[in-house]
């Protein structure tokens, strides 16, 4: 069992709904991952190989079990969702999955910096700055508003269908891809929603 501040059986309720929201194996051509399976890319795959966390790089074949262990390696861990309350976990190591780990602690910061008076850097890493700015916020509360914490859930879906929009727009740097993208963006909302649903009224 891993170390309990992990919360390993937290993460394996979540990536069990993660897991629902991912199919078999694809090779789109219009996905900038390429050849995926279970939410996991063919170049995670190899990584996770290198790193001794699965014992083979063949994406056809990759086991429900193989990509819980790379979703917990690779995501859970880096992104440090561990360290985060419910629901914002849940959102925040889907993201993960969907986009990546630097992409999801930006869109945390970008949540953050929404919401809070003092801005943090929006860089992809989870350090001491945005973790004292999570805490601060947490553990603050507004009279007659909604709670801190549920506005983050909100905040960070919202950030995250910003995203959405902004690979899909073809005004960037890798237009060709944003356009491409567009096949996927029902999608993606669509996910973005079923979360929203997941999640208790009393908390979002």
């Amino acid at each position: 069992m891993p170390d309990e501040k992990y919360r390993y059986e937290r993460f394996l309720h979540i990536a069990q709904i993660v897991l629902g929201f991912e199919g078999g194996y694809s090779d789109d051509p219009n996905d900038a991952g390429g050849k995926t399976n279970l939410g996991v890319t063919e170049g995670t795959l190899a990584r996770a190989y290198k790193k001794g966390i699965v014992k083979h790089n063949d994406i056809r074949s990759l086991s429900k079990y193989e990509a819980l262990q790379i979703y917990f390696h690779m995501y859970w861990i880096p992104a440090h969702c561990y360290e985060l309350n419910y629901p914002l976990d849940f959102l925040h190591f889907d993201l993960a999955i969907n986009a990546g780990t630097g992409r999801a602690v930006r869109n945390l910061q970008q949540t953050v910096n929404a919401v809070a008076e003092k801005r943090i850097s929006v860089d992809g890493m989870y350090g001491p700055e945005t973790r004292d700015a999570l805490f601060n916020l947490c553990n603050q509360s507004v009279l007659g508003l909604v709670p801190i914490p549920d506005i983050l859930c909100y905040v960070y879906l919202l950030e995250r269908v910003e995203f959405y929009d902004d690979i899909t727009d073809g005004k960037g740097r890798n237009a060709k891809q944003e356009i491409k993208n567009r096949k996927f963006l029902r999608g993606w909302i669509r996910r973005v929603i079923k979360q929203k649903n997941r999640i208790p009224e009393s908390h979002v």
